[in-house]
C-alpha cells in the first residue's frame, strides 16, 4: 500500500528544537501504527515557515526518531525550497511532480479529521486514485505553534477556516 501524509504544521517544544505540531504528530503516529511490511510512506511538500526545516522532513525525523523502522517500509520525503506558502494543493502538486510514479497507483491519504474533506478535494482535482481517506483525530495541546497556525489551536476556527479554504478552492478550480 501506498500511504501519502499530509503535511499539518510545525511546532517548537520546550528545547527549542523545531518537530511537527501536535495535529502532524497524530497523523504520523496513525500511520506508523498502520503500516505493514512492503508498504510506502510519502511525506507530501510542504512549508518550512522561516525555520530552516520543511515539514515534511521534520515529519520524517520525527518518524525515524520516535519509532523502529518496520522492516521493509519505505519512507519518501524531499525538501521543498518555496519562498511561497504552500498550501493543499500545493501540497498534491508537488508531490506529483516529485514522484510522479505514485500517480499510476492506488493511494491512501492519511490526514487530520478537520483537514481531510480539503486535501481529498485537492488530491482528487489533480487525478490522485485515492482507495481510503484516513480522517485522524487529535487532541488540542497547549504548544508553541508557528503564528501562521494559530487556528489549530481552537478546533472552531479551524473548522471555519477549512470550510473557507474549500470554498475558496471550488470556487477557483471548479
Amino acid at each position: 500500500m501506498i500511504y501519502v501524509l499530509v503535511p499539518d504544521g510545525l511546532s517548537i517544544d520546550n528545547k527549542e528544537n523545531i518537530i511537527p505540531s501536535f495535529v502532524f504528530r497524530s497523523v504520523i503516529n496513525y500511520t506508523h501504527e498502520l503500516v505493514k511490511d512492503g508498504d510506502e510512506v510519502y511525506f507530501a511538500p510542504a512549508n518550512d515557515f522561516g525555520l530552516g526545516i520543511s515539514e515534511q522532513i521534520a515529519g520524517l525525523k520525527f518518524l525515524i526518531n520516535n519509532y523502529p523502522k518496520k522492516s521493509n517500509v519505505n519512507y519518501y520525503a524531499h525538501q521543498l525550497f518555496s519562498k511561497n506558502y504552500v498550501d493543499t494543493f500545493g501540497n498534491a502538486k508537488y508531490l506529483k511532480k516529485q514522484y510522479p510514479h505514485i500517480m499510476n497507483s492506488k493511494i491512501d491519504l492519511v490526514c487530520s479529521y478537520i483537514h481531510s474533506k480539503r486535501a481529498e478535494y485537492c488530491f482528487l482535482k489533480l487525478g490522485y486514485n485515492i482507495n481510503r481517506i484516513h480522517r485522524v483525530t487529535y487532541k488540542i495541546v497547549d504548544e508553541k505553534i508557528v503564528n501562521r497556525l494559530f487556528y489549530y489551536k481552537y478546533k472552531y476556527i479551524h473548522i471555519v477556516y477549512e470550510f473557507f479554504a474549500r470554498l475558496f478552492y471550488k470556487l477557483k478550480f471548479g
